[in-house]
């Protein structure tokens, strides 16, 4: 009988990434965050996974009903395991934590195995529109240097497989040295990886969103036998008319011409919402709810912080729907 499969999260923003996995049946170990306000998130979440397995997911709507402007979480979290919470680790992986995370995470996992461990190192250093913005200062910025650290865990912790998320700049920023000395790492690790463009609008999420999924694998079993992992199989799903009717917000025909992205806050008018006869007077930017939805999150997943924070941390996240494939599909070589 198969054992749960455990996963961390690393550089875990919202946990777009970690909540497909959930989905799928996965179980988390640890997440790991250094933004503040997506921790909270993070928190906020867990606390309703951790209701919902107890029946208990009146005291989840209480808080939310009762919620004041600038509380965090804390009512929610007390009511829950502290080892729940504790689950979320508020630090910026680097030389100067690496050793510290690390035990934070023997500590929640205890003698549970890590079978997959996954996660996006700040893409702003790969991305176009931040290399543009941060011109020769980008070639010294220290986002470039993260998926070494990626790289610690899985020497570390030996899952099976892992799945790296990341902007399509990331094939060629510095001419493509990054990924590059990333192919070389991870095979010296001992795993072979797999990168490919997915498309979030062909996975049945509402947004012409394009990102590089790397997933990769050990080569080799703990007996030292090859191993018969490999890129899933992510077939085209058509959207269905069902799912365009209940979560049409920015393209009423067909999803979203547009990429939701960390800045929507301070750039809503380029995410105005469909009207029938649109004037100056009626037309409006997309809510953060339905932001949410283009990146299909559900509607009882709670973003933490200010509605800038929301956003930053909506347009930051892997679209949950995708997530959720890609674990099924890994799900069925671990069966």
């Amino acid at each position: 009988m198969l054992h749960t499969l455990n996963f961390i999260d690393l550089f875990a923003g919202a946990g777009g990434l970690s909540e497909g996995f959930i989905r799928a049946g996965y179980t988390l170990l640890a997440h790991i965050e250094m933004d503040k306000y997506a921790c909270y998130t993070l928190k906020t979440r867990a606390a309703f996974h951790y209701l919902k397995s107890k029946n208990e997911l009146q005291k989840y709507k209480k808080y939310l009903y009762e919620k004041q402007e600038k509380e965090d979480g804390s009512k929610l979290w007390e009511q829950v395991s502290q080892e729940i919470i504790d689950s979320v680790i508020h630090e910026a992986i680097g030389e100067d934590t690496i050793d510290k995370i690390f035990a934070k995470i023997d500590k929640l996992k205890s003698e549970k195995q890590v079978d997959i461990i996954i996660g996006g190192p700040p893409c702003q250093a790969y991305s176009v529109a931040g290399r543009a913005r941060m011109g020769k200062a980008v070639e010294d910025d220290p986002r470039n240097e993260l998926y070494k650290f990626y790289v610690k865990f899985l020497e570390r912790y030996q899952p099976k497989m892992f799945v790296f998320e990341n902007v399509l700049g990331i094939c060629t920023a510095k001419n493509g040295e990054p990924l590059k000395a990333l192919t070389r790492l991870v095979e010296k690790a001992g795993y072979k990886m797999e990168l490919k463009v997915q498309t979030a609008s062909e996975h049945g999420v509402l947004q012409h969103r394009q990102r590089v999924i790397i997933i990769g694998w050990k080569v080799k079993d703990e007996n030292g036998n090859p191993t018969n992992y490999h890129y899933p199989d992510l077939k085209p799903e058509k959207i269905k008319e069902t799912f365009l009717n209940r979560f049409q917000v920015v393209a009423p025909y067909n999803c979203s011409h547009t990429t939701v992205v960390a800045h929507i806050a301070m750039d809503g008018h380029y995410y105005i919402h469909p009207t029938l006869n649109p004037t100056i007077e009626n037309v409006r930017s997309i809510t953060i709810r339905e932001a949410a939805r283009l990146q299909s999150f559900p509607d009882d997943y709670y973003f933490e912080g200010s509605r800038s924070a929301a956003f930053k941390q909506i347009g930051n996240a892997v679209p949950v729907v995708l997530a959720e494939k890609i674990a099924k599909e890994i799900k069925k070589q671990f069966e």
